[in-house]
């Protein structure tokens, strides 16, 4: 699946190309220097997915119709997590969507997903009571509405029994919030690919095109890049965020 993913990637995106090669853990590096301001790579707005159209999707006709069952605000991640788990255990898309999905790896380096023996790894008091009020919550969330989803919308025989488990919703959330692209604090958006966050990062992502289906581009920053480095993107998570969202 991951070569398909790929040759799926290069065909539609035109990743790995002259500028950029794409590694076996899944990550961007440039292939030559990149000079600063220089354009990285775009995503058209076909593989730019927002939160108005993950509940315009199969998915999110299951949230619409059961809105009543759940909170009156929805978290961003918890729709884009239901894309997710849709589009992978129920659509099974086998285009560049379903593809990159089945490419992603397990995020263990999460704290998310260590037990109790493993979390005072992290050796700050303030990591770990995050570490567990995160998982404190995602629990709530499998509980109070994942599973309305499994049992009062029929998710569970769409998926099949036991596939969607807490972990897996888990899987899911740290998906996207490792994976998500940000024009905004409040404005994430997923595309095929895995680009990952740092307080240095390499380049800034731009909203392009129309305001209702935008498409992404990746400028390298005012330190240019140079051959051989990954490609990252700028945030202002540090540490702790970036252990806690995306598992580095």
């Amino acid at each position: 699946s991951y070569t398909a993913y790929r040759k799926a990637l290069l065909r539609e995106l035109g990743v790995p190309g002259v500028n950029l090669t794409h590694g076996d853990d899944g990550l961007l590096r440039a292939a030559t220097r990149f000079e600063p301001g220089a354009l990285a790579f775009v995503v058209p707005p076909k593989y730019v997915l927002t939160v108005q159209e993950a509940l315009g999707s199969g998915a999110g006709s299951l949230i619409n119709k059961h809105a009543r069952s759940l909170r009156k605000t929805l978290p961003r991640h918890f729709v884009l997590a239901m894309w997710v788990l849709y589009t992978k255990h129920v659509k099974r898309r086998n285009d560049l969507w379903g593809l990159w999905l089945a490419s992603l790896p397990s995020f263990d380096t999460t704290p998310l997903f260590w037990d109790e023996a493993e979390l005072p790894m992290l050796e700050e008091e303030r990591v770990l009571k995050r570490s567990r009020a995160r998982r404190e919550m995602l629990e709530d969330e499998y509980e109070s509405m994942v599973r309305v989803l499994l049992e009062e919308a029929g998710l569970e025989d769409d998926a099949g029994e036991g596939v969607i488990s807490l972990r897996e919703y888990m899987w899911a959330v740290t998906a996207v919030t490792a994976c998500s692209l940000h024009f905004a604090e409040d404005f994430p958006v997923l595309v095929p690919m895995r680009v990952r966050f740092h307080p240095y990062g390499a380049a800034e992502i731009y909203e392009g095109g129309d305001e209702q289906d935008p498409g992404a581009a990746l400028y390298v920053g005012e330190d240019g890049l140079a051959e051989g480095r990954e490609l990252t993107v700028y945030t202002d998570q540090f540490n702790d965020e970036l252990m806690l969202h995306g598992g580095h």
